[in-house]
């Protein structure tokens, strides 16, 4: 519910400054749990991501600006059916190499989901910091295509019943993602 009144209000907030549409494919990706400073990493299905930025200051080659990103559910191959997500609201920087290339990077927070055959009701997620970095090209005026790094993390408590304390897992998922951006 969070992220739909987020990505709502950016799209309102697009009637007084200019914004950008992104669509996302993750090429590879890899979820790190770590528990009582043991870790374990699987591979990560790959998968679509959709996301939405603000342009807020435009100056010189530099832009600053806010943006939201929705990741649909991926599976991870060996922890059985579920899917799980990390939904981000981040800050982002933009620079201008030259009239067709472009450097950027955000930093922010995410919400960790997943559905019901990953999270059960001992489960607790929870979010936490996000930041990605990565260049484009700019095909049109309209239309770019951009690589990027992003790193999500977040945590699992898992609730291990009455007299126990609850376990508390650290996840990290990376991802390589292609996109396309268009510039409304």
């Amino acid at each position: 519910m969070l992220i739909r009144i987020i990505i709502g209000s950016l799209i309102v907030i697009n009637c007084f400054l200019s914004g950008q549409l992104r669509v996302g494919f993750d090429t590879s990706g890899e979820f790190k749990m770590a528990y009582d400073g043991d870790s374990e990493t699987y591979d990560a299905e790959s998968g679509i991501v959709i996301g939405y930025d603000v342009v807020a200051q435009d100056q010189d080659g530099l832009k600053f600006g806010v943006g939201g990103e929705y990741m649909i559910g991926r599976g991870i191959e060996e922890i059985g059916e579920g899917t799980a997500s990390f939904h981000s609201v981040y800050g982002f920087g933009k620079y201008s190499l030259n009239d067709k290339a472009y450097g950027f990077g955000r930093v922010g927070y995410n919400l960790h989901t997943g559905d019901d055959d990953y999270v059960s009701d001992d489960v607790e997620l929870e979010g936490g910091m996000m930041y990605a970095f990565g260049g484009g090209f700019s095909m049109t005026p309209k239309i770019s295509i951009e690589g990027l790094f992003a790193n999500h993390s977040g945590k699992a408590i898992i609730n291990l019943g009455s007299g126990y304390d609850d376990a508390t897992f650290k996840l990290t998922y990376t991802r390589i993602s292609v996109g396309l951006v268009y510039t409304l």
